[in-house]
């Protein structure tokens, strides 16, 4: 939060609240970039993606909003490098068009995104670590 702040960076905290989507929302059809991470689900919002070894529950709540607000998506990865700097890589902007979001097309949009991040997990395997196990389908 420190680091943030001395930045200028806005933290948006999202908790439990139900009506956090709002707020969320709201930065973002003001023209703000949102960050999320996808691969802790929600109970409430999530799919399961198809990796390598196995099927991993995913927040959607993040690309429901991107296709309601029509904003592009970006896939974003931050690893350390052996000199002790950091390597960013960004994906290409990412839409999804669906203003009425289902569970069909978060599921899509969901694959396609760590269709991307999977090649980028792999070349820095040391420094993901997942949180959530792997789903026994698909093991």
């Amino acid at each position: 939060a420190a680091y943030r702040r001395r930045w200028g960076i806005e933290t948006l905290e999202i908790g439990e609240d139900a009506f956090s989507f709002l707020a969320i929302r709201r930065e973002l059809s003001q023209g703000k970039f949102v960050a999320a991470l996808v691969d802790r689900p929600s109970p409430t919002s999530r799919v399961s993606v198809r990796l390598p070894h196995g099927r991993l529950p995913v927040s959607t709540g993040i690309l429901y909003l991107a296709m309601l607000e029509e904003v592009p998506v970006f896939v974003v990865t931050v690893s350390e490098t052996a000199g002790r700097g950091y390597r960013v890589w960004c994906s290409p902007p990412l839409r999804f068009s669906s203003r009425r979001p289902d569970e069909e097309s978060l599921e899509a949009a969901s694959q396609q995104l760590f269709d991307l991040l999977v090649p980028e997990i792999a070349s820095h395997w040391s420094q993901w670590y997942q949180f959530v196990p792997l789903d026994e389908e698909g093991r």
